[in-house]
């Protein structure tokens, strides 16, 4: 399996500075890797995730473990000083920012086949994925769900590169006339297009949020959420609570036990801190609570939890208008 061949390829200090310094083509043209465990690696699917994740990201991965904790600020900032976090370091970077969104996009496909699997629209709906990247998951839900509409709302922060990036990837695999794209701070009010929108979802964006700034987007969200039966959609990870847990589940949500993440949480702590703004953070649920009734969330109706085939991704589907439902 993959989680039992990761442990042996550990790359030398020799190979680490090749790996970020070098073309990815030349692993393959030059053949200097072949029969290394290197090579190994970078001939299985976890190729991107391993260019991606070369020295220097490294180095900031061991100034969040020295640091981080104790100042506030993220492992990059410490390491790099003149940036904010890892996105600000890969903006600047061409080539970096290309290597990460390839294993962005690796990283996430198991929540994305696991949102396709155990999601169920209603018919003929407006989807928004706010703060979605280059679309990879508006793209598999245009890909299943013809009859849906399709909103990307791409963070201002990614700048005309990511526009662009996102429209094209989109455009090339359901083409252009299947979605609309917009572009917005997700920190102050959002565009008025998105009233049209029945279901709002935030893929993997609270937990690189600091609490205030997650506060001011779920009230945006719910200030441009105006339809009828409108919902917002949240895929994180949701971190053990079983207090929390048992009282949806003593109300007739019996997956809400078996909703937080199965997954070891240290590294993702780690990396949280390395590469995301201070105080952003991985949630258990009571938390979570905190920040909907922060952004005067209905909490009378809230909220339905679902367990998905990934094991670091919960399902969070959370009513904004009536008629309210309990089911997804």
């Amino acid at each position: 399996s993959s989680r039992a061949f990761l442990p042996k390829t550990r790359l030398s200090p020799g190979e680490e500075s090749s790996l970020s310094n070098t073309d990815d083509d030349y692993f393959f043209t030059q053949q200097r890797f072949w029969t290394t465990s290197t090579g190994e690696l970078l001939r299985t699917s976890h190729r991107e995730l391993a260019i991606a994740l070369n020295a220097e990201n490294k180095e900031a991965w061991y100034a969040a473990m020295d640091g981080s904790m104790q100042n506030g600020r993220s492992g990059f900032e410490i390491r790099y000083g003149n940036v904010k976090d890892a996105r600000d370091w890969r903006l600047r970077r061409d080539i970096e920012r290309e290597r990460w969104i390839q294993a962005s996009s690796y990283l996430n496909a198991p929540s994305i086949a696991s949102f396709l699997a155990d999601f169920r629209f209603r018919g003929t709906e407006t989807v928004c994925d706010i703060g979605g990247g280059r679309g990879d998951l508006l793209r598999a839900i245009g890909e299943h769900w013809p009859e849906l509409n399709l909103m990307l709302l791409i963070d201002q922060a990614d700048g005309s590169a990511g526009h662009s990036l996102a429209v094209d990837h989109l455009a090339a695999r359901i083409g252009k006339a299947r979605f609309a794209a917009l572009t917005s701070s997700l920190l102050s009010l959002l565009p008025v297009a998105l009233n049209a929108c029945d279901i709002f979802i935030l893929h993997r964006v609270l937990s690189t949020l600091p609490d205030n700034q997650a506060i001011s987007l779920l009230t945006h969200i719910r200030q441009v959420a105006l339809k009828p039966g409108a919902r917002l959609i949240i895929l994180d990870t949701l971190l053990e609570d079983q207090k929390a847990s048992s009282s949806f589940a003593s109300k007739g949500n019996k997956a809400a036990l078996a909703a937080f993440s199965r997954y070891p949480t240290q590294l993702q702590d780690i990396d949280t801190l390395a590469t995301a703004p201070a105080g952003a953070r991985h949630r258990d649920l009571s938390h979570l609570l905190r920040l909907f009734h922060d952004a005067r969330y209905n909490t009378t109706h809230l909220l339905s939890l679902q367990p998905s085939r990934s094991d670091l991704t919960t399902i969070i589907s959370i009513p904004l208008q009536p008629p309210y439902s309990s089911s997804s």
